[in-house]
């Protein structure tokens, strides 16, 4: 088998490469506008919205437990049987 002769891109390599490169850079750019317009939008500076978003990236590491549920037991390998409805 000719791995070489094997392409399933509807374009040549260059040109994907180029398409796909351009479209990381054109996501890129609407998501820090669309930050920054958030953090406008909530009266945040520049700085402060980037602080912020940096410490939730770094908080984002830890856990924090909120709650704890008591423990129940599990039952598995049970035939569960349904009502069904014939006409």
């Amino acid at each position: 088998m000719d791995f070489n002769r094997l392409q399933y891109l509807p374009l040549g390599l260059r040109h994907f490469s180029a398409l796909a490169i351009v479209w990381f850079i054109v996501v890129v750019w609407i998501e820090v506008r669309a930050f920054r317009f958030a953090s406008m939008r909530i009266g945040l500076s520049s700085t402060a919205a980037l602080i912020l978003l940096l410490a939730s990236l770094a908080g984002s590491y830890f856990n924090i437990p909120v709650a704890q549920f008591p423990e129940r037991q599990i039952v598995t390998g049970q035939i569960i049987l349904f009502l069904a409805w014939t006409t």
